[in-house]
């Protein structure tokens, strides 16, 4: 495949040690809980990955949820969540798998996620390798496809006035059922236009506001 982000999901490489560690979690009921007392002896190395395959992902996406593209920057675990493309709790296989794996914000992937595979057009058990191929997926998946082919996502703060909004790029079907599932239209806001707004606002950021709006206008 040729992967749309980088850096690529081949320079990610797993050491003997941590080979060792997912294999041993594996054959646990829960192989993500490192800290179970089944996986003591390997814990603060199934941790360590952990953390390593969030970095390389926070990366891939420029600290930025793979779903929605709000800001992950400076979060930590509290507002990150390590994502599993396909849930681990029905493809517990693939739970350390770096081509498996992306980064999302809380609400993506909580609220709205969690464990469904609604999004997937074939078969559960047509599902035998990962990452798969991307005609498997309804949604724009975060490592085999570049989301700015299907949706743009633009936004401008001043303050506490804000500006976010969605497009979907030449009608694409994944980007429509991405907005349509993770509901981005509520992540839509416009608070410039309000009567206490504008009187907060100088004309440098007037002007700001002006040409930002000028520009989403006249992007795809």
């Amino acid at each position: 495949m040729t992967d749309p982000y980088y850096p690529p999901l081949t320079d990610f490489a797993y050491t003997p040690e941590e080979r060792a560690a997912v294999q041993l979690a594996l054959n646990t009921e829960d192989p993500w809980v490192h800290d179970s007392d089944e996986l003591a002896q390997v814990s603060t190395t199934l941790r360590d990955l952990k953390d390593r395959l969030r970095t390389h992902h926070l990366a891939r996406h420029q600290n930025t949820c793979c779903y929605c593209r709000s800001v992950l920057h400076g979060g930590g675990h509290f507002t990150i969540d390590r994502e599993h493309i396909l849930p681990k709790d029905k493809f517990p296989e693939f739970t350390y798998h770096v081509e498996n794996l992306s980064v999302a914000c809380k609400r993506c992937n909580m609220e709205f996620k969690k464990a469904k595979i609604a999004f997937l057009t074939v078969n559960r058990e047509q599902v035998t390798r990962v990452p798969g191929d991307s005609s498997w997926f309804r949604f724009v998946h975060p490592n085999l496809d570049d989301w700015r082919q299907h949706l743009r996502r633009f936004a401008q703060q001043i303050d506490t006035h804000t500006f976010v909004a969605y497009k979907v790029v030449d009608n694409s079907a994944k980007g429509l059922w991405t907005w349509t599932f993770f509901a981005l239209e509520r992540l839509e806001v416009e608070s410039f236009d309000t009567a206490q707004g504008i009187r907060t606002l100088n004309e440098d950021e007037l002007a700001i506001m002006r040409q930002f709006r000028h520009m989403v206008g006249n992007l795809p």
